[in-house]
């Protein structure tokens, strides 16, 4: 009987240690954010009123990729020092260097390696930096990196963007260009994340739900799939709207999700919440 005893008790430890592992190499998490620009019109929500409440959240969650919307250089470095372990792809909007908003991709740089990465601009001139499109009232642009899994040699394309919040065309004819780049990397799996300045019910949502999974599907409860991303620093509902997105190639499953509500007091860490998805890549 302590024989059969023994060799169950070890029989499961190495089940259980198996599925850890598995549970390990394949799933991750990953986080969508617009944080707002620093500026101090925005008076006691000012940047640096909202920073630390920022990283000790992103700290807390430890996601394998982060993609932020609307950090200007200064917010890049500070997150990138405060995170620590992190390395981002990333430009800033207005001259492809450091001037104007950028949309950076971080990493884990102890689970990943860059493989390569790039930049476009979302107008009829993409390769120009700076350049805008159509009818939108700031320059757009796309940055994307392919990493690849150090354990597993599994590689991800991650593409992060932050669509015009006024130019309908605009809005338009980026969806086309991000399809069109989509269509390039059918045979890679690949993760859009960003601030779309559209929701569920705009014309433009399905266009990229037909060719992507949508990370919110998977949570069943109403209230945290349709809950709004954009609240702005104010109470007032009437203003609110599901604008933030992560969706995913069909070989990469959602597992969780999650859009929490991390208002304490007054001190709100940003005009969005952020977008937490869980994925398991089978």
């Amino acid at each position: 009987m302590l024989r059969f005893t023994c060799i169950y008790f070890v029989v499961t430890v190495l089940t259980s240690l198996t599925v850890t592992r598995a549970q390990e190499k394949l799933s991750m998490k990953l986080i969508s954010w617009n944080i707002r620009l620093e500026t101090e019109s925005d008076g006691p929500h000012a940047w640096r009123f909202r920073r630390e409440a920022v990283v000790d959240f992103l700290k807390q969650e430890q996601p394998a990729i982060i993609g932020f919307q609307e950090a200007l250089h200064a917010q890049v470095e500070y997150l990138q020092t405060q995170l620590g372990g992190y390395s981002f792809v990333g430009v800033g909007r207005a001259d492809g260097h450091e001037a104007g908003e950028y949309v950076p991709v971080f990493y884990d740089t102890a689970r990943f390696h860059m493989m390569n990465a790039g930049h476009f601009w979302l107008s009829e001139t993409p390769e120009i930096a700076g350049s805008k499109g159509w009818d939108a009232l700031c320059e757009r642009m796309v940055s994307w990196v392919r990493l690849q899994e150090k354990r597993s040699s599994r590689q991800l394309l991650v593409v992060n963007t932050h669509l015009d919040h006024i130019g309908v065309e605009a809005r338009k004819m980026s969806v086309d260009m991000l399809l069109a780049f989509l269509a390039g990397h059918t045979d890679e799996e690949l993760i859009l994340m960003g601030d779309f300045n559209f929701s569920p019910d705009d014309p433009n949502y399905p266009r990229l739900t037909a060719a992507l999974t949508d990370a919110r599907q998977i949570e069943p409860v109403w209230e945290e799939r349709e809950r709004p991303t954009y609240t702005g620093f104010d109470q007032d509902e009437e203003n609110d709207a599901l604008v933030d997105f992560i969706f995913l190639s069909k070989g990469i499953l959602p597992a969780s999700y999650r859009a929490p509500i991390l208002n304490t007091g007054n001190l709100i860490p940003s005009d969005h919440r952020p977008v937490v998805a869980g994925l398991y890549l089978p």
